[in-house]
């Protein structure tokens, strides 16, 4: 007899096999191991194909159609990077072999706003400023709970609840302005 769980057993068998080659052959089980390839494989080692400073304004986006599609910060990268095809295509090669049958050619496509929203989050995540502007305290911080507190002293001599909750909003939000 036939339950869910024989035929998630059947169907998901458990991984023994710890190492990145034997979790591409369970993923991919017609497939010899050194065929198989992962777009996340060349995303992530963009930055040693293309070079650390084009890093920074390209990204692969896609394959499809034997077509490698890349995006690009500035039409200017797309036009000088769209003449280095063929050297791009070789370090591509010499790092992944595999790509050789998926790969024949590259457009570059451009967005400006891709890399401008990342250099705004790269910026706001190492000052600490904007961290503390753009992160206030929330309810279970234990800095909040001490305003709180404060303030449940300051006002418990008021009777009227809707008065109280309101005052002690503004109490917490003014001090937490002044930090």
């Amino acid at each position: 007899m036939k339950t869910i769980g024989n035929i998630f057993t059947k169907k998901f068998p458990k991984k023994n096999a710890s190492n990145f080659e034997s979790s591409k052959r369970h993923r991919y089980p017609k497939a010899n191991a050194n065929e198989v390839f992962d777009f996340l494989e060349l995303s992530g080692d963009w930055d040693k194909i293309i070079g650390k400073t084009l890093y920074k304004v390209t990204t692969p986006l896609k394959i499809q159609n034997k077509t490698l599609y890349i995006l690009s910060a500035h039409p200017a990268f797309s036009q000088q990077l769209s003449m280095m095809e063929d050297q791009i295509l070789k370090k591509i090669f010499d790092h992944f072999p595999i790509l050789t049958r998926k790969i024949s050619k590259i457009l570059f496509k451009t967005n400006s706003s891709h890399f401008k929203n990342e250099k705004e989050t790269e910026e706001k995540k190492l000052d600490p400023e904007s961290y503390k502007k753009n992160n206030k305290l929330n309810k279970f911080s234990p800095k909040y709970r001490a305003y709180k507190k404060e303030a449940q002293e300051l006002f418990k001599n008021i009777n009227d609840n809707e008065l109280k909750e309101s005052l002690l909003s503004i109490y917490i939000q003014n001090k937490i302005s002044h930090d």
